[in-house]
């Protein structure tokens, strides 16, 4: 939990500003999904690239960081 601003709009500060927007994003999701049933498809539409759920293990984290950074590397190198 973030003490003055949420999540998502952290992630539209990120998105709306061109020295952040290129930076990828993993968001870590409460493990309570009924609280925020959309939170999946809502980080995703506000940018993020990639989700987890708590809780988060150190090989889940290392995983998704390495494909998100191959994703990222991978489209800037093609465009």
């Amino acid at each position: 939990m973030m003490p003055t601003a949420s999540g998502d709009s952290a992630l539209s500060f990120m998105r709306g500003t061109p020295a952040l927007s290129n930076i990828p994003i993993i968001v870590i999701l409460i493990s309570v999904i009924s609280a925020h049933p959309d939170a999946e498809r809502i980080a995703m539409q506000l940018g993020a690239n990639a989700w987890l759920t708590k809780p988060v293990t150190y090989g889940e984290l290392r995983r998704l960081i390495n494909e998100v950074l191959s994703q990222t590397s991978a489209s800037s190198s093609n465009g």
